[in-house]
């Protein structure tokens, strides 16, 4: 049996486990340091996913957690946290102190500075960068197992406590509201508080808030260093529509809590939301940020090579480990040719399995048929509340960037996950409705923020409903259905 044919058998047979999906807007090179961190943390914490894969065809990707390995690590995260109820806090301390040393790198990441470096030491940054990319995510990889984990074990001992059943749902957004904003909503009050100063201190703190904030657009399929105009236009519009930035409906949450009598053991649950969901978001933060000096290098490397840029972005972060000299890229552009269809990582342990070509086609045909086979006609589905409200509006689904693009105002967005380049629609949108995502995810924090009825976790919004269906979203109820 030929190697090939040896992998495709492989990434055939795990595909028929039960595996939680998350849908992104991504490239390969930018979500591949994913995976790689998964199996690293095990290094730092003696424990670790055992398997996970990613399929990404154009700008849309999916990633594959094992529903065993998110259980699995949230009984071990739990056993640990009952022997010591810092635990969380510790772990993200190590997370912290990790990220903390790459600010004097990054600052070494500028155009002008990596043109003037030889071959050699543009390789060796290179591989640097994909250290600190893995690094953006190292031991907050268990932030995902403990958000399926924790939900599940928060809803069931709410809901038992209550005597109201009605109420579960307002109850329940109340208290898994995070009580800090994103760093969407800290930008923008930030941002706000430049209109107050004189005009010639404003332009000097618009160019130091640009430094900040230049990755702010990124996503893991696009990088876009914002220029100091683009901020400067924000604060006049941010100025002339007086729009409330952060709706903190988590003031309620200590009142709330006095008023329901809630057990310890909840209590402790609402607290490990709450630094869950904040920590989630500052991950997010560090890694937009990351990617966008590692986007630099390969600029770099995209002009001396002369190979385009996008076909480095095929890559995945391992292979970037084995270059040994700028020839090396060379050697592998047929290969990041073909990948331009799709490509197919399955990530066991420290050993990674990568399908394209017909092969990855193969295995793109095997998955469809699995998922149609768990599709439904039912034309209306439950899931987790995020935001109350209802709305009524015509759909539209979003997988990729250019299907951004399709959103009005009045429009529900219908994904498998929200990200931060969604930003811009998400204001735009009557309702928010997801495939996946937990009480911690994206969806959640900005529906929130911005008020917007979400429902979470539907599991099948996107196959179930089509562009310009009208649909009617209970966000009370987690409940979404078809008009007819």
């Amino acid at each position: 049996m030929s190697q090939n044919s040896q992998t495709y058998k492989i990434c055939q047979q795990e595909l028929q486990e039960e595996w939680y999906i998350q849908g992104f807007n991504g490239l390969p090179i930018f979500l591949s340091h994913v995976g790689v961190s998964a199996a690293r943390i095990k290094k730092l914490l003696g424990y670790e996913y055992n398997k996970m894969f990613l399929d990404v065809r154009g700008d849309y990707a999916e990633f594959g957690y094992l529903w065993s390995d998110l259980n699995k690590i949230w009984q071990i995260v739990k056993k640990k946290i009952a022997i010591d109820p810092n635990y969380i806090k510790k772990v993200k301390k190590k997370y912290s102190t990790r990220i903390a040393g790459h600010n004097k790198t990054l600052a070494e990441i500028t155009a002008e500075k990596l043109k003037k470096i030889s071959d050699q030491k543009l390789i060796a940054r290179f591989k640097e960068m994909a250290d600190l990319c893995t690094d953006s995510v190292n031991v907050s990889h268990i932030i995902e197992a403990v958000s399926v984990g924790l939900e599940k074990d928060f809803s069931a001992k709410l809901r038992q406590t209550i005597k109201d059943k009605s109420k579960y749902t307002k109850y329940s957004t109340i208290l898994t509201t995070p009580t800090k904003p994103s760093f969407f909503a800290r930008e923008m009050m930030e941002l706000a508080k430049i209109a107050s100063l004189k005009s010639t201190e404003q332009s000097v703190a618009l160019i130091e808030h640009t430094q900040k904030y230049f990755w702010l657009a990124n996503s893991y399929a696009k990088i876009c260093e914002l220029p100091v105009s683009y901020f400067a236009r924000k604060l006049k519009s941010l100025v002339k529509n007086k729009k409330k930035i952060w709706n903190d409906i988590s003031k309620e949450k200590p009142a709330l809590i006095e008023q329901l009598n809630l057990s310890q053991s909840l209590r402790r649950d609402i607290e490990l939301i709450d630094f869950t969901t904040i920590w989630q978001d500052e991950r997010k933060a560090i890694i937009l940020k990351t990617i966008g000096y590692f986007n630099r290098v390969m600029k770099e490397i995209s002009r001396r090579t002369e190979i385009p840029l996008g076909r480095l972005h095929n890559m995945g972060l391992e292979e970037v480990k084995n270059i040994k000299e700028i020839s090396d890229l060379k050697k592998l552009t047929d290969e990041l040719i073909i990948r331009d269809e799709g490509v197919f990582f399955l990530m066991m342990g420290m050993k990674t399995h990568t399908l394209s070509g017909q092969n990855y086609q193969n295995i793109n045909k095997l998955r469809g048929g699995l998922k149609q086979q768990e599709e439904s006609l039912d034309r209306e589905l439950h899931g987790s509340v995020a935001m109350t409200g209802t709305a009524v509006g015509r759909a539209v689904i979003c997988k990729g960037l250019s299907s951004l693009a399709k959103v009005e105002k009045g429009d529900i967005i219908v994904a498998s996950m929200t990200r931060p380049e969604f930003m811009p629609a998400l204001k735009k949108a009557a309702a928010i409705v997801t495939d996946e995502g937990g009480i911690t995810c994206h969806a959640a924090i900005v529906a929130r923020e911005l008020n917007i009825p979400t429902v979470i976790g539907t599991k099948k919004a996107t196959k179930v409903f089509r562009d310009g269906m009208q649909i009617e979203v209970r966000a009370n109820h987690g409940v979404v259905r078809e008009l007819k």
